[in-house]
């Protein structure tokens, strides 16, 4: 079944990391679910309220949720210690140290761990990226997006090592091109 999906941002809010687009086609099979997820942030505390997701087969709506008022607070200082989960990879990436980037990197499962948003800080930090990619390479990972910012912060020592991972490939491509 072919339905469309219409979404509201709450009011007062902003998209997180792309622009928002409000309505998706989405393909349903007899009994099927669909996850749509969105992003957003409030830059300010307040009541806001929200309109919810609609579905329509395109001449009728066929489900929907019910509006909601959302309340945003700040927290009370020391409050944040005990409801954020300070485990998560998006919390040490944001407000970890190198010792407890390079720890979630050593000891976690890195599937479904964004390891390139730790890039920007490579960028500023070549010791940081040494101790990445050692600790990556220890774990036999490779990841070509982080090992690319050799080419711009090892050196020779950094791009030889990057051909040794991806040489042949590289190389080829080269050849090909000439």
């Amino acid at each position: 079944m072919k339905l469309h999906l219409e979404l509201q941002l709450p009011q007062g809010t902003l998209p997180i990391y792309k622009p928002f687009e409000s309505g998706q086609d989405v393909e349903l099979d007899a009994h099927g679910t669909f996850q749509c997820k969105y992003l957003f942030y409030f830059p300010e505390e307040g009541d806001y309220p929200h309109y919810p997701a609609h579905v329509s087969d395109y001449d009728d709506i066929v489900a929907y949720a019910s509006p909601s008022v959302l309340k945003v607070r700040a927290l009370e200082p020391g409050h944040l210690q005990s409801t954020v989960d300070t485990t998560t990879w998006n919390y040490v990436l944001s407000r970890g140290s190198h010792d407890d980037v390079l720890k979630k990197l050593a000891n976690d499962p890195l599937e479904g761990l964004l390891v390139e948003l730790l890039i920007p800080r490579l960028y500023r930090d070549r010791e940081l990226f040494t101790k990445v990619t050692n600790i990556l390479r220890n774990r036999y990972e490779y990841i070509d997006r982080i090992w690319s910012v050799s080419l711009v912060l090892s050196g020779e020592a950094g791009k030889d090592q990057r051909m040794q991972l991806v040489g042949e490939y590289v190389a080829n491509q080269a050849i090909a091109q000439k």
